[in-house]
């Protein structure tokens, strides 16, 4: 069997027949072109030599192509599973978002910048906020004060308090972001945090504590 023995492959779309090298076709077969009606298909050698028959006058060159044979289906089957569990995963992961961010509140700013709102029950609370206004060092200084504590069962984690301050419209002028005390606080626990605003704008009325950036801020009169 020569690899330049003719043999003759018919297009399954429109009939029509060509006369091929079986040396072009490779030893697994290739994609070809039917110049005719332009329809494509894996064509494969005879396995069985018979003299090819004659072909009708006028016909195109068959155009061939690629040289990989088809896909295996193990292979695709392969490909869309990994594409399931990609997005079984993304799922999770954007339906999760709540569950993920209470145990790991570090990633709650990645959510919001994907526009991705998390509303997660912390189970801490905010609470006896004072203020104080004094001069340290010749510096006009805001300090407020409070109490956070673990309201439910289990230890949590404690994320960092945003501080705003506000004017009388509830626009905000200035803000900063303090660490608590402490990472994680056990069932029941309390710990005491104090934030320091420096030049605090002389415009600013009233502040918010927040964990950040989850909660519904408590506003406080300044």
């Amino acid at each position: 069997m020569s690899a330049s023995e003719p043999v003759v492959i018919t297009c399954p779309s429109c009939g029509t027949r060509y006369r091929v090298s079986r040396g072009s076709l490779g030893p697994v077969g290739k994609t070809v072109r039917c110049s005719r009606c332009s329809h494509r298909w894996f064509a494969e050698a005879p396995k069985v030599d018979e003299p090819p028959p004659p072909l009708p006058e006028g016909v195109r060159a068959l155009e061939l192509e690629a040289t990989a044979p088809p896909p295996r289906r193990g292979l695709a089957l392969a490909g869309w599973l990994l594409v399931v569990l990609f997005v079984l995963v993304v799922a999770g992961l954007v339906v999760g978002r709540n569950e993920i961010v209470a145990a790991f509140p570090r990633v709650a700013p990645w959510y919001e910048r994907l526009g991705l709102p998390v509303r997660v029950p912390l189970g801490l609370e905010i609470r006896n906020l004072r203020s104080e206004r004094r001069v340290e060092d010749g510096l006009p200084m805001l300090v407020i004060r409070g109490d956070v504590h673990n309201v439910s069962d289990a230890p949590r984690p404690v994320p960092p308090l945003r501080v705003r301050l506000l004017d009388a419209a509830g626009e905000e002028l200035d803000s900063g972001l303090f660490d608590a005390p402490v990472r994680e606080l056990p069932p029941g626990g309390t710990t005491r945090f104090e934030a320091r605003m420096v030049d605090p704008p002389r415009a600013a009325v009233r502040y918010e504590v927040t964990f950040d950036p989850r909660i519904p801020p408590r506003e406080q009169e300044g």
